[in-house]
């Protein structure tokens, strides 16, 4: 029964939109995926094996002697596993047999004593030991028949190599003994790696040791250990696993008493080993819990964050309109005051202070300074100008809301956003602490970083091309050339005063400005800059979609998140009443 239910969950796991190949509007953590789908096979082959019990701890809290005791006789070598950072598994044989096991399949066979001796004498050999996955030892022991022990790595020596073995080990136990010791209490460390492994589901045991080494009372440092740790264990023992050895090893049962190793054997004889089935099955059970869980929590985060990405894309679409009415109405305004700039910059400025310069220039020389080719290559330099004031515009806009966007995107909360809407009780919960960090390797949208500022780049550079079609549409009419230069050379011709010349072209120059303005930036220039301001908007909005959501269409998503909430439903319905979500 228990095997068709695992067998379901792979099969709801692997219908997961957020697992099926190709690009997603957000990027899922993928490596959470297969963490939690390798997990579940491990709990499969864990169904056909005998009770599995894993110890754990700090180098030297005396894990080997433990081990000793338990399947009573020397079983682990108390020095040589922790220097080579090996995970030792020691089951029960008919005859003693040694096998080291490598991460590519193969495998040495050979006696205990040989296997161990090939251990120390490759001490420091850092490459080989990369290359172990487990030693295995077997010895004809009773306490062995129903029982497999697991020594691992000290939390010191454990290294990146071995982190996943140790990590398969873990999800593989039906409880895990953790060994602390009574001289270390409160290492940060530890109580840092006691709550990775608590994620994992599995019922914990904590066993304080080598209390004969300190002064205080047994009971004192069961309840301090309990008030700091208790929230991960089901319950806490105090120990001298020097003693038990001794005991069990001198048949002295006086000494084996006195060192709490009954407390401990009693707890697992009557709490697992008598029920070692159903102890199995409640820890695989726990464990499928802890996995769907953790699996909904990463699918809660991911809808979640595909609304912040849609609220995000809202957000722009609302603020780049708004810029392009502003954008427009502050080019219009610098195209007015550009006809009226002072310093020669103004339209016919130059013109106009040769012509009052300058007391022999002919009718036709006026005529050509007045011309409508100079309107013209005045207007050709404005629009240069204006093109590029319409692409820093537009490029410090979208600067502005990428900024903001991603000082948003790099504060939200993932803890939050895992935990919401999920039964994972407080601060002290066990799971909610597990669930710390599910969606920090996400990211939002196709680009980041580099990626971002690139953006703004091509956004500055966009509006510049986009503007340019503007200058070939409009062209200034032939307000100018119908006359002005005839007028003016007319009049020079009759007056010849230098100031009545200055004010003559200012009032004709000033007539020609006022018509600029009322018969052609007005009615043509004006719109068809708001004009090409909101097709600007609407192409960045839509790039800037495209890249935040890797091309997915705003329907596609909406169709994506009811996918996600029909798979999270199926999910749910596998927990347990208690451990279900609320509606999403």
């Amino acid at each position: 029964m228990l095997r068709q239910q695992l067998l379901e969950v792979k099969d709801i796991l692997a219908k997961s939109p957020m697992r099926k190949e190709g690009k997603k509007p957000v990027s899922p953590q993928t490596d959470g995926f297969s963490k939690i789908e390798n997990q579940v096979d491990i709990l499969l082959s864990n169904l056909e094996k005998e009770l599995a019990i894993v110890l754990m701890g700090e180098v030297k809290s005396g894990k080997s002697t433990i081990i000793n005791a338990l399947a009573g006789g020397k079983v682990s070598p108390t020095n040589t596993l922790e220097c080579t950072s090996a995970i030792l598994e020691i089951s029960y044989s008919p005859v003693e047999r040694g096998e080291i096991v490598f991460h590519d399949g193969s495998s040495a066979v050979a006696s205990v004593r040989s296997v161990f001796d090939t251990l120390e004498d490759r001490r420091g050999d850092e490459e080989f030991f990369r290359q172990c996955k487990a030693v295995k030892v077997g010895y004809p022991l009773p306490h062995l028949k129903n029982l497999c022990l697991v020594d691992t790595p000290g939390l010191a020596t454990i290294t990146e190599s071995n982190e996943k073995t140790t990590t398969d080990y873990i999800q593989s136990a039906d409880v895990v003994l953790w060994i602390l010791n009574a001289n270390t209490l409160g290492d940060t460390e530890v109580i840092a790696r006691l709550s990775e492994v608590a994620k994992a589901g599995k019922p914990i045991v904590l066993v304080v040791n080598r209390i004969d080494q300190v002064d205080s009372q047994p009971e004192r440092l069961v309840d301090y250990v309990r008030s700091e740790l208790g929230i991960y264990a089901q319950e806490v023992f105090p120990l001298s696993a020097e003693q038990a050895f001794r005991g069990a090893t001198e048949d002295d049962p006086n000494l084996t008493k006195s060192s709490g190793f009954w407390d401990l054997v009693d707890y697992l004889e009557q709490k697992i080993n008598v029920r070692a089935d159903d102890a199995k099955d409640e820890s695989i059970r726990s464990s499928v819990e802890a996995l769907l869980r953790y699996d909904l929590a990463m699918h809660d985060a991911y809808v979640k964050q595909l609304a912040f990405l849609e609220a995000e894309l809202g957000r722009h679409h609302e603020e780049v309109m708004r810029r392009s009415d502003k954008i427009a109405f502050n080019l219009q305004n610098w195209l007015r005051d550009r006809v009226h700039a002072p310093g020669g910059r103004a339209l016919l400025e130059k013109e106009m202070q040769r012509i009052i310069e300058s007391r022999n220039m002919s009718p036709e020389e006026i005529k050509q300074e007045l011309s409508l080719d100079a309107v013209k290559a005045w207007w050709s330099q404005v629009f240069t100008e204006l093109g590029r004031e319409f692409a820093s515009e537009w490029e410090d806009a979208e600067r502005a809301f990428i900024e903001d966007f991603s000082a948003r995107m790099g504060s939200l909360d993932y803890r939050e956003l895992a935990e919401a809407e999920l039964a994972v009780g407080d601060e002290d919960d066990v799971m909610g602490r597990a669930l710390t960090g599910i969606g920090e390797g996400l990211k939002i949208g196709g680009i980041a970083g580099a990626g971002l500022a690139a953006y703004v780049t091509w956004a500055g550079s966009y509006a510049a091309s986009a503007f340019l079609p503007i200058l070939g549409s409009f062209m200034p009419p032939l307000l100018v050339a119908g006359g002005l230069g005839g007028l003016v050379s007319s009049f020079l011709s009759k007056r010849k005063k230098k100031g009545e010349v200055q004010r003559a072209l200012m009032t004709y120059v000033g007539q020609v400005r006022a018509d600029f303005i009322g018969d052609f930036l007005v009615p043509q220039v004006y719109p068809a800059i708001h004009e090409q301001c909101n097709a600007v908007a609407d192409k960045l909005h839509s790039q800037l979609r495209e890249m935040l959501s890797n091309g997915w269409s705003e329907q596609d998503i909406l169709a994506l998140k009811d996918d996600l909430r029909a798979y999270m439903q199926s999910i749910d319905l596998l927990l347990p009443d208690a451990a279900r979500t609320q509606e999403t």
